[in-house]
């Protein structure tokens, strides 16, 4: 993931934050999905690598989603709430998946994989329900972006930058992450 890091937020930039979710919600439930049926270690490792290393920007892309649902009032909510889920999945995982490891001898890690699977298919279904769209029609700004969109024209003003004309792009990746750092690593 380190690797590609740079690379999802430059895809965020041009494609919105939206459907890099989505992209990688799906990574996710596909590699978990190819996972469970790897039955040799250079196979499993190279789905882990491309699918569930690489293809997973959901780090990356978390800070700035939770801004675009939140708002800057609002983001620590949200992040509280998937820093909350995310433990709860850590802690429940392994149990279910040594739990379920093994019930099928060609296939021992099919049961939990597919759960898994089905876990990142489920959220690239909710991300591409829920997340409001980078863009209304005609290229404006959603309203999702105004919180994030004044938060860069204060640090441009601060910065003695000129502050954005109404109306135009949405903000970038970048400046989302500079005018409110969030971590990298989860």
């Amino acid at each position: 993931r380190i690797f590609t890091s740079i690379a999802w937020g430059k895809a965020a930039d041009a494609y919105g934050i939206r459907p890099c979710l989505v992209a990688s919600c799906v990574n996710v439930g596909l590699g978990n999905f190819l996972f469970g049926f790897a039955t040799r270690l250079p196979a499993a490792l190279v789905v882990r690598c491309l699918f569930l290393g690489a293809g997973n920007g959901l780090v990356t892309l978390q800070g700035p989603a939770c801004i675009q649902i939140g708002g800057l009032k609002g983001q620590s909510f949200v992040f509280g709430r998937i820093f909350a889920a995310a433990g709860a999945v850590q802690v429940l995982a392994p149990s279910f998946a040594g739990l379920t490891y093994g019930h099928y001898a060609a296939y021992p890690a099919l049961v939990p994989s597919l759960v898994g699977a089905a876990f990142g298919l489920t959220a690239a279904a909710v991300a591409a329900a829920w997340l409001p769209p980078p863009e209304v029609a005609g290229g404006a700004p959603s309203a999702a972006y105004a919180p994030v969109a004044k938060a860069v024209e204060a640090d441009a003003a601060i910065d003695g930058g000129a502050a954005s004309e109404e109306g135009g792009p949405p903000p970038r990746f970048r400046d989302a992450l500079l005018a409110h750092p969030v971590p990298l690593v989860g």
